[in-house]
């Protein structure tokens, strides 16, 4: 799913679609890692998008695009669906299993030279 941010064409109708999209996966994989007690497994879709984010970047020093935006987009709206899933937690293992790659693109994106 996180390959469609490769599309050269991604216009900010396409993006929104592809949050519901991977929003709706994420749902359904983390009830399957919950259910199979492999929380771990949870950073794998977070690491991939990281480094997409991170490749759209390049040599750049700010973040802009709706690319970059998309991925970025994605990590919040996953944050507010670790909460949710958990009873309205903030701190949680779900977010503490994800927040590495997470926080690898927003450093990124933050920091210059």
């Amino acid at each position: 799913m996180l390959g469609v941010l490769n599309f050269p064409h991604v216009t900010d109708e396409l993006s929104n679609q592809l949050i519901k999209n991977l929003v709706f996966l994420q749902r359904l994989y983390i009830q399957a890692c919950v259910s199979r007690n492999q929380i771990s497994e949870m950073s794998k879709p977070y690491k991939k998008a990281s480094f997409i984010g991170r490749k759209f970047m390049g040599d750049k020093t700010e973040s802009t695009g709706t690319k970059l935006r998309t991925v970025v987009q994605f990590f919040t709206v996953s944050v507010k669906l670790f909460e949710a899933e958990n009873d309205g937690k903030s701190d949680n293992e779900l977010l503490r299993s994800c927040l590495g790659p997470i926080l690898e693109l927003v450093y990124r994106t933050y920091t210059d030279e």
